[in-house]
């Protein structure tokens, strides 16, 4: 394991969740208990501080503590924090390393904590990470599995127990040499206290969930008790009608009649840019990702966790519940309860047919008026409002089928040779081919049009500044069409003199001409100088030009009706050269934007784009119902969650670039873990029985009802 600051950025590639509270949980049985550190004089020797304002010891509690003050972010090192070094331990008879955090300040900070086995880096996969959200004035014990398996779905906070995502799963817990914590990205100076380290034993109280997959350890406003129950809810639930001021297509009704097209486009009306309905509507997409009944989550090889499965003589034990994933059965506990709180209706429809329909009635009713990615095609096939689709393209496993070399970029990351001529051919006789559905989607008035890729990692896990994808591809050997073509930017650039790249750039490369870099296998500074940095981005571009021109040409061709949507960006793992070409030749700029609100400061860069931009994935979780992890974005309660939506939509509302959001999602995972990562967030309109939350959506309708008249009063008090 490195230990300078590279190391905790590499780190915290692994580090996507975070973590929050719930109030009540189910026991958790003591055993077997070992001191591994004790905060003294001489322990404080063991730590290695960065961007640590002070690490010191208090002794104001019974036991003494270690106090460590942390700086905030700085755009060289996001992720301040301490490393302490062991000797190979033996930790392999303990089942988890264990602490207690206390936050003693008023807002909540995100903690991540990493520990490293026999000198490997988190490349070589011996290595366990945990991120989480430390409330305000609170005290937390971490729990972070040390043994295969462990907690795999359980991530989150069960009463005052910490139950981290395992990223890793083979550990040798016998040759522990180091632990990590580190802040991430804090904006201020935060301040946290750690008691000793301790390796224990401790187990959960077993089963986790009842017959309807809801937690079994706590009771909550709206939890299903018995199957009558379930029912009796869904029948006193009350539906609106379309909000008056959208049309048909959720366009502004009362707005101006614009050149209507036959299909979705975008305009520019002074500051602001809109999209426009096909009948020539002003139209702001409200939207909804993930509007489908897919969360199953697995139970072969842990029984134990569940209240209630199916048996064979049990009219739910249907194929249509079970799956597998990675080899192992899954159950998909939202779908059976669809099916008890529908299979009995006056129309004697499909349970999934009266889902499909209420479901898109909902979404009406509470001012969506998107379909948004990953949705069932049911409810595309309504014809009842606009949707957005997708498809793979960078990250698309055709090209290495097809023969185009791809290279890895680090942190388990690769992306083709987009210079390579085998690239346009797929591009064109793969991506794009006639059994994709495409023809049809082109003429279908309500498609808005089209993503490609989600959330690529430009950078490979690394950060903006390490340039890991031009690294890469020069390492290359010359035969590679994508290296080619840039040392031959570079022999332009600098005349072919290599004496005058190298001053710039302050190496020592070996030749006499640049062009006598094709043959070499370059390795950089890891530290660039700034004229480095500087060609290293324009190299980036050059690659990200020639990616989104070939994407927009191939587009264009076989969707010339859609709107090209370009690939959903996150913004701290796409460098802005990739971010500055892409707006050249998309639509729209579309971003996964995981923040309370949008910093005006932050997307300053976007004005000059002058391109119109989606958010195409936020939301905001709580564990008061239940959930054992809130999501990316946790606050405290379900009312917390309605009026953060609503911050966050004022808040993009303000900013004339963009023209909708898109919530993820339509459910709550499941509390045990959805079956490819054992992701289980409250993100969800609706509950696992499929009701919703009265406060969130309350929230959402009140807002969501009314987004015309608050774009225009917006735009009245910016003029």
């Amino acid at each position: 394991m490195r230990s300078n600051s590279t190391e905790f950025i590499f780190f915290m590639s692994f580090l996507i969740s975070s973590f929050s509270f719930i109030l009540s949980a189910p026991k958790i049985f003591g055993a077997d208990e070992k001191t591994a550190l004790n905060w003294s004089l001489e322990s404080l020797k063991k730590i290695e501080p960065h961007h640590i304002q002070e690490s010191s010891l208090d002794n104001s509690q019974d036991k003494t503590r270690l106090k460590i003050s942390f700086e905030a972010a700085k755009p060289e090192e996001m992720y301040p924090g301490i490393y302490l070094s062991f000797s190979k331990e033996d930790w392999s008879a303990y089942n988890f390393f264990s602490t207690k955090i206390q936050n003693p300040e008023a807002d909540p900070v995100s903690l991540c904590v990493g520990i490293n086995a026999d000198g490997k880096s988190p490349a070589d996969k011996n290595f366990l990470a945990a991120c989480g959200s430390l409330p305000a004035f609170s005290e937390i014990k971490l729990l972070l599995p040390l043994k295969p398996g462990g907690s795999f779905g359980l991530e989150g906070i069960l009463g005052q127990y910490f139950l981290p995502r395992k990223w890793m799963d083979s550990l040798d817990s016998k040759k522990i040499e180091s632990v990590y914590f580190v802040l991430d990205k804090p904006s201020i100076p935060r301040t946290l206290f750690f008691k000793s380290l301790t390796l224990t034993n401790e187990t959960l109280a077993l089963p986790l969930t009842d017959s309807f997959g809801q937690f079994n350890g706590v009771d909550w406003p709206g939890k299903i008790h018995s199957l009558d129950e379930l029912r009796e809810a869904h029948e006193k639930e009350t539906i609106s009608e379309r909000p008056s001021e959208q049309d048909s297509y959720g366009g502004y009704a009362k707005g101006p009649e614009l050149k209507a097209t036959g299909h979705f486009r975008i305009e520019k009306m002074g500051r602001r840019w809109w999209l426009v309905t096909p009948t020539g509507h002003l139209f702001y997409s409200v939207g909804v990702n993930a509007v489908n009944w897919s969360q199953n989550t697995i139970t072969e090889g842990r029984e134990n966790l569940f209240g209630w499965l199916p048996d064979k003589t049990d009219p739910l034990h249907l194929d249509q519940f079970f799956g597998k994933d990675s080899g192992k059965q899954t159950f998909n506990f939202y779908l059976a309860n669809v099916k008890r709180a529908y299979s009995k209706n006056p129309e004697k429809l499909s349970f999934k047919i009266v889902w499909t329909k209420k479901s898109l009635k909902r979404l009406t009713a509470w001012g969506f008026n998107t379909i948004g990615n990953w949705s069932r095609r049911e409810t595309i096939e309504e014809k009842t409002l606009p949707y957005v689709n997708s498809f793979g393209l960078l990250s698309s496993d055709s090209f290495k089928e097809s023969g185009v070399p791809f290279f890895e970029i680090g942190g388990g990351h690769w992306l083709p040779d987009v210079f390579h001529p085998q690239f346009k051919k797929t591009l064109l006789s793969n991506t794009f081919s006639e059994s994709n559905g495409f023809q049809k989607l082109n003429s279908d008035p309500l498609c808005i049009g089209l993503f490609t890729d989600n959330e690529i990692r430009w950078t490979g896990g690394g950060a903006l500044t390490e340039h890991r994808l031009v690294r890469a591809l020069l390492k290359e050997n010359e035969a590679s069409y994508g290296k080619g073509i840039f040392i031959d930017w570079l022999r332009v650039k600098y005349q072919n003199d290599l004496s005058a790249l190298n001053k710039s750039w302050e190496t020592k490369l070996a030749g006499k001409n640049v062009s006598d870099l094709l043959s070499q296998k370059l390795e950089l500074p890891s530290q660039p100088n700034e004229k480095l940095a500087s060609d290293l981005d324009s190299l980036l571009g050059l690659y990200a030009d020639e990616a989104f021109r070939l994407s927009k040409e191939s587009f264009k061709k076989f969707l010339p009706n859609k709107l090209f949507l370009g690939s959903r960006f996150v913004k701290s793992f796409t460098p802005r050269p990739v971010i500055e070409a892409a707006a050249k030749y998309v639509d729209v700029l579309s971003f996964n934007i995981y923040t309370k609100t949008l910093d005006p400061k932050e997307w300053a860069f976007a004005d000059k784009l002058d391109k119109p931009m989606l958010s195409t994935e936020f939301h905001f979780g709580s564990v008061d119902r239940g959930i054992f992890q809130a999501g990316l974005v946790p606050v405290k309660n379900q009312e917390e969650r309605g009026r953060a939506y609503q911050n966050y939509a004022q808040s993009l509302l303000k900013n004339p670039l963009f023209v909708g959001f898109h919530w993820f999602m339509y459910g709550d995972e499941p509390l045990t873990g959805r079956s490819q990562d054992g992701e289980n967030y409250n993100c969800g309109l609706v509950t696992v029985t499929d009701l919703p939350y009265p406060e969130l959506t309350h929230a959402v309708s009140d807002f969501n009802r009314t987004i015309y008249t608050r774009i225009l009063e917006t735009a009245l008090k910016e003029s």
